[in-house]
Order: C-alpha cells, then structure tokens, then sequence
C-alpha cells in the first residue's frame, strides 16, 4: 500500500503541510504511533479471527474473553472488560456465544446476588488449552528476529504506552 508522504522523507513530525497556502496538516505515518498501533492491531486481530473462526468456530473477542477467565476464573463481564479493554457490547456478545456453546456459564456471585460471575465450563477450558497453542504460536511469529533484551524493551515500552492510554481519554 502506498501512502502519500512528505517530500522530506528525514521529516521526523507526526505531520506536514499539504498546502502550504492553507496550512492544511496531513500525518506524517511513518511517524505517528497510533498510525502503527492501529494497523498492527486490525492486522492481527482480523488474521486470529479468521484462523480462530476456521478451527474452533469462535472469533478473538471470544478467545480473549476465555483467556481472560482463565487468568481469573468466576469474575464479572465488567472486569473482563477492564482487562481486555473492550466496550461492553463486544465482550457482553462474546459472552453470550460463549454460554450458548456451553464454553462458560454466568452465576449468581455469592457476595451480591445482583451480579453474576463468569465461570468457564470443562469444555470452555478444554478449548482455551487448543486455542492458546495458536495463540503463542503467532505471539512466536510476531516477534521473531527480536533478541530476548529487545522483546523485554518492547514489551517495557509497550506496557508504559498502555498505562499512558489509561488516562489519555479523561482529557
């Protein structure tokens, strides 16, 4: 895919002038972060889909939400939500696929009967144990040729970027 880009390709701004008489921005995308973060996201998240799709006839927000309970078994949707950092009518839709092929069940949460808990089934473990082959195999491709200092600096920075978001939509 070519994308339009300054005619100083040193341009290190995450935008130039378009038109110098209106002072027109465009981003500059080979720098501008969320640029990268967006692309590398639809990317991997539509390619898992797929494959998830094909073999276990649930999608990634599915997996997500089965690997979440698995880290935290019998929570409620709202802390899966927090975790994946999905909005509740993607992760309440994944929930509702995931009970209606018997991979987890909502319970009553003994400490506030007005909420309910999501608990994996036996089957909904069974699944999360194939799916997450899949899933380091492609974390493996990912981040093949990176040295293990080079993934602990990746993920270092990425979790700061992460904690960085947190925040930047209170503003």
């Amino acid at each position: 895919m070519t994308v339009h880009q300054p005619s100083d390709p040193n341009r290190k701004e995450p935008w130039f002038e378009v038109d110098g008489e209106t002072k027109t921005r465009a981003l500059n995308l080979r720098h501008f972060a969320t640029y990268y973060f967006t692309v590398i996201t639809n990317l991997l998240s539509n390619g898992a889909s797929r494959r998830y799709i094909r073999e276990f006839g649930v999608g990634v927000v599915e997996w997500r939400v089965l690997a979440v309970l698995t880290l935290e078994p019998d929570i409620p949707a709202r802390r899966v939500r927090e975790v994946i950092g999905l909005d509740k009518s993607s992760v309440s839709r994944a929930v509702g696929l995931l009970r209606d092929q018997n991979y987890l069940n909502e319970v009553v949460d003994p400490k506030d009967e007005r909420r309910k808990l999501l608990k994996l089934t036996p089957s909904g473990k069974k699944l999360h144990d194939k799916m997450i082959h899949i899933a380091l195999e492609r974390e493996a491709h990912l981040l093949r040729g990176f040295s293990e200092d080079e993934r602990e600096l990746l993920l270092s920075m990425l979790a700061r970027v992460q904690r960085n978001t947190e925040t930047l939509n209170d503003n």
